[in-house]
């Protein structure tokens, strides 16, 4: 069968009149022979544009008018049933009721030589708004929503709800024309329904519920979840069966964009219109479509009321101090979204600039885990310089505990080899240490426990009271500078353990005792070398105080530069709202 009617050479052509061009160039028409087409012979198969439950929708050529336009009839094996029948008779005297600009007009109602029952309307050719919501821009997409409220309203007031708005039924022309398609399940208002008729994730809580009172408010409740899943990208009733969705009407559902898709960037006002035109109560919703028009229209036309906008910053300022009470990270997470918000619409709000500041200069208890990630961050940049530095020290250590005895003469190779072991442990845990630092950067308990073990196998070595004690205090107040608070006892435990051994050994006579009794001298005795050059022990010990106090004063001034900073930072929040007591 060909794609376009046969032309006729001896058909007559008029001019059609055509405003948009020259008479020359207008646009002709052949004339057919006679309008007297039988309807069986009228309408020109060409291919099918789509199927439905009952219906199947044809694309035809109208051999009268010349056109194409669109042929909707019952599919074959509903033909014989009454009640698909009277269905499908009441889509098409309902939609061919309303003219409007954007409902799909219909052209002709009539049964073919079989009885069957079909309609034929505009050809819409174009894409629906469930395949283009994702690129289109929001204002294109928000213009065409506010058409279609139109058009319901329109509907409203013929007293027909049409009960199946959704993305897949809002068709976009290919000249900017925007149509509500489908009314097939449409019913007049207070009529009896179906439980379960319609799309469940547009349905409005009276129609799931299978209410006898489903007015216009219900298509109201369709349109504000098409303006959510516009703003969200994110369907309100998001993958749920019939019964699913009557179970979480029951519990509540989350309707604010701003907490559904917290980066979505929706403004207040759009949250406000959808949060209305969504609620659950339809006495809570527009009245009717065109006042949900009407907020859309207001939006982009650029008119936020102040009125409006200064009680919708009282309502987020007071739930932001109410927020700013709880102790847990998601309170003052949202408390803080919060003031934004009330902020955006008014700036001069007191309640929320006081909020503001109470928020950004107190800390809380809950340290949140950004926060801490970030803590760990810095911890790790310092604590390359403190394993650099405890090698350094370990190295020393190690390098005056070789040099030492063989200077002055290794006495006990026992002693020596003790000494030497634990303190060359302790160096190669500090490499180890270096080259694999804790993620959060603080110090691992195996290099504390390392430093310790290499105090006592030196107060061993050399003397339990002369210079390992100063070795012992600076490692171990360093280490206990450098851990997380969960292990900050660790060193002191390790520490206490390494001094004490040593001379509980001696007690037991394990080792020869550190100090003995002369007359009424008090004599220190070495064990693994001599210890004749006492200007030897008081430069290790001024050594060693130097580099503890170096350490600490690296340590006093990274927190003087914190608290430098916090005070600023303070200061400059403190700056945002300087007339804040003016204000309140």
């Amino acid at each position: 069968m060909p794609d376009e009617p046969p032309s006729d050479p001896s058909a007559e052509t008029v001019p059609a009149l055509d405003i948009t061009r020259p008479d020359e160039t207008a646009i002709t028409v052949p004339l057919p022979r006679t309008f007297e087409v039988p309807p069986a012979d009228r309408y020109r198969r060409v291919r099918v544009l789509g199927t439905g439950g009952m219906g199947e929708v044809w694309l035809v050529v109208d051999e009268v008018m010349g056109r194409e336009v669109a042929l909707k009839r019952l599919r074959p094996r509903s033909d014989t049933d009454p009640v698909a029948h009277d269905s499908f008779a009441r889509e098409a005297l309902l939609q061919g009721r309303l003219e409007h600009p954007s409902i799909v007009p219909v052209y002709d109602v009539t049964q073919d030589p079989d009885g069957g029952l079909f309609f034929t309307m505009r050809r819409v050719d174009g894409q629906s708004l469930a395949r283009v919501m994702s690129w289109y821009p929001r204002v294109r997409l928000l213009t065409a929503i506010n058409q279609i409220c139109l058009a319901a309203h329109f509907a409203h007031e013929k007293g027909v709800v049409h009960r199946d708005i959704k993305p897949a039924n809002i068709m976009f022309g290919r000249y900017g024309e925007v149509y509500l398609l489908d009314w097939g399940i449409a019913r007049l208002s207070g009529a009896k329904t179906e439980l379960g008729a319609g799309t469940v994730a547009y349905m409005s809580p009276e129609q799931a519920s299978g209410s006898h009172d489903v007015d216009a408010r219900s298509d109201i409740y369709s349109l504000g979840a098409i303006l959510f899943e516009i703003l969200t990208a994110t369907p309100l009733h998001e993958g749920a069966s019939l019964g699913e969705m009557v179970s979480n009407l029951a519990d509540g559902i989350e309707n604010r964009p701003s907490v559904r898709a917290p980066n979505a960037d929706v403004p207040p006002e759009l949250e406000a219109i959808c949060v209305k035109a969504t609620a659950r109560d339809p006495a809570e919703r527009y009245t009717t479509a065109r006042e949900l028009a009407n907020a859309i229209e207001s939006y982009l036309e650029g008119d936020r009321d102040l009125a409006s906008r200064q009680r919708m910053s009282s309502e987020h300022a007071a739930r932001a101090a109410q927020l700013a009470k709880g102790e847990t990270t998601e309170a003052r997470s949202e408390a803080l979204n919060a003031v934004g918000r009330a902020l955006a619409l008014d700036p001069s709000n007191a309640t929320a600039l006081a909020t503001m500041v109470e928020l950004l200069t107190t800390p809380p208890r809950e340290v949140p885990g950004e926060a801490v990630a970030d803590m760990h961050l810095r911890e790790r940049e310092l604590d390359r310089a403190r394993s650099l530095a405890g090698v350094a020290m370990l190295g020393c250590w190690a390098i005056a505990t070789v040099v030492v005895p063989f200077a002055n003469g290794i006495t006990n190779r026992a002693y020596f080899a003790i000494a030497i072991t634990t303190v060359m442990i302790a160096f190669m845990l500090g490499i180890v240490r270096l080259l694999n630092r804790r993620v959060d950067g603080y110090i691992p308990t195996y290099y504390v426990v390392g430093i310790a073990t290499a105090f006592a196998g030196a107060s061993i070595g050399y003397n339990s009271v002369l210079i390992t004690p100063t070795l012992g205090v600076v490692f171990m107040i360093a280490c206990t500078l450098a851990i997380d608070p969960s292990r900050r006892l660790l060193p002191l435990a390790a520490g206490g353990i390494a001094a004490t051994a040593p001379l509980v050994l001696e007690w037991l006579h394990v080792f020869p005792p550190s100090l003995v009794q002369r007359g009424d001298e008090l004599c220190a005795v070495p064990r693994m070398t001599a210890m004749t050059d006492s200007p030897v022990l008081w430069g290790f010990h001024v050594a060693a105080i130097v580099v503890g106090c170096l350490y600490a004063v690296r340590v006093r001034a990274a927190l003087t530069e914190m608290h430098r900073r916090d005070s600023i930072h303070t200061w400059q929040l403190r700056q945002l709202v300087p007339k804040l007591e003016r204000l309140g």
